[in-house]
């Protein structure tokens, strides 16, 4: 079963302890690996008991799913905020993003990124990128550069396998740290490329080219 959005109703106070408890989930899980972390250690890192835990998250795997897309959710948002006015420019600054974020905590995401790939019914990434992507496709349609026809729901899921397939190179070090960036530039904009219209093909295909010269170098 897929995970919900969290709850509004929190009180300001179960906000902080909530925010603790995946703050030091995340620390851990990017130290000791997932099989090294326990509920005991991350109760006694975040001053609640084990019995907190398991009434708030359920399980463990609950628990650190909930933590890694709580990641992914903080890192679409300030991507969002921070993208200049355009669609298109939204989903560069997305996975703009993704490889900032990324790199800047690198054990922490080679940690969680497989339990994002690996437990997709508890971490339920289908609510992060539907909650922003969709708009995204939604207006370079209505600007004209993407055909009428174009089906959103089946072009935000290609996104994100896109996304999650060069992240997991990456993790695997398949890529470089500095391949990383370009890599989800050519994945997004060759999920796109075939919709898109004819006044726009000349820029994306520009896009692509830049960021394979960047693969290269």
């Amino acid at each position: 079963m897929t995970l919900q959005p969290p709850q509004e109703r929190l009180t300001p106070r179960q906000q902080e302890r909530r925010a603790r408890i995946l703050d030091n989930a995340r620390d851990l899980v990017a130290v000791h690996g997932y099989d090294g972390v326990s509920m005991r250690t991350i109760a006694r890192e975040s001053a609640v008991t084990e019995k907190t835990l398991y009434n708030i998250f359920g399980s463990k795997d609950e628990l650190i799913a909930i933590a890694a897309r709580d990641r992914t959710v903080k890192i679409f948002e300030e991507a969002v905020d921070k993208s200049p006015a355009g669609s298109w420019a939204a989903l560069v600054s997305i996975v703009q993003a993704v490889a900032e974020k990324t790199l800047e905590q690198p054990n922490m995401a080679r940690a969680l990124i497989p339990i994002l790939t690996q437990h997709p019914e508890l971490v339920g990434l289908e609510f992060v990128y539907d909650r922003h992507v969709p708009r995204a496709l939604e207006e370079m349609k209505a600007e004209g550069l993407l055909e009428k026809s174009i089906q959103i729901d089946r072009e935000v899921r290609l996104i994100r396998l896109a996304i999650i397939s060069a992240t997991t190179f990456w993790s695997s070090r398949e890529l470089s740290d500095d391949e990383l960036l370009p890599y989800l530039k050519i994945c997004l904009a060759e999920s796109l490329y075939p919709l898109v219209s004819d006044g726009f093909r000349p820029t994306l295909h520009a896009f692509v080219l830049r960021a394979r010269d960047d693969l290269r170098d």
